[in-house]
């Protein structure tokens, strides 16, 4: 039976490539940023529907007039404009509210598409896991240590879809969306928990374990801090790993 899963694993990149990780997330927030700002006054100023397949042509343009945007990764652009055009189709069908404008630390993400082909009678793939090395490798970057799954052996027997690069409190991690093949066994319950989500306590299980909430501190100190000074930024981040802590808890 063929699945689709997700593989999370954290990056340790050097300092240079870490510089470029920056870079194309960056540039896929411009990037949604600009096309929404402008399919917007399409509609607003001309009544005119600027899809999708438009922007996609548009953006050799763009790289003309931003020389910078060829450095990078080109499915990272590409998969920022159908990010707009699904959040567009989910406003229009009022499954949500109208698209915002990305800002900088809220939106540190950007996605890859596997393109693959055959090099020498061998099927070539622009992304590659290497666990026995502990590596990956992306478009436009040199390969980067990766930690996670220490019982899995090989990525080889997956088929790699996309890959999602995103930076939670200073840290980078990369998601792989992929197909395999799984054999169903019998399921047997060996064991059960119950979870009651509590007010005083975020999870309350029912063996006795307790996930105390400790973000609403962190929020009024936040509320408290002057925009833009260091501090405010270090209180920032302080709550940025309480959510990480929070969402490995769940």
């Amino acid at each position: 039976m063929k699945i689709y899963k997700a593989y999370k694993f954290r990056m340790y990149p050097d300092k240079d490539t870490e510089i470029k990780l920056n870079s194309f997330m960056g540039t896929s927030r411009f990037i949604y940023n600009h096309y929404l700002d402008l399919k917007d006054k399409y509609y607003n100023e001309l009544n005119i529907n600027y899809n999708i397949s438009d922007m996609k042509k548009d953006i050799k343009n763009l790289e003309n007039e931003y020389l910078w945007l060829k450095d990078i990764d080109s499915m990272a652009l590409r998969n920022a404009l159908d990010d707009l055009d699904r959040s567009y189709t989910n406003f229009f069908q009022k499954r949500n509210s109208h698209p915002k404008f990305k800002c900088k630390n809220n939106h540190d993400t950007y996605r890859t598409t596997a393109i693959r082909g055959l090099y020498n009678g061998k099927e070539y793939c622009n992304i590659k896991v290497d666990l026995e090395r502990r590596t990956i490798k992306l478009p436009k970057l040199d390969p980067i240590k990766i930690r996670g799954y220490r019982n899995l052996k090989t990525f080889d027997d997956k088929k790699i879809l996309n890959a999602t690069v995103n930076k939670e409190a200073e840290k980078y991690y990369v998601s792989f969306c992929v197909e395999e093949d799984i054999a169903l066994n019998p399921f047997i319950l060996r064991y059960g928990v119950g979870i009651d989500l509590g007010v005083k306590n975020l999870v309350i299980t029912s063996d006795g374990i307790k996930y105390e909430r400790k973000i609403k501190g962190l929020n009024r100190w936040l509320a408290r801090g002057k925009k833009g000074s260091k501090n405010r930024d270090k209180i920032k981040l302080k709550l940025q790993r309480a959510y990480q802590k929070l969402r490995n808890a769940r």
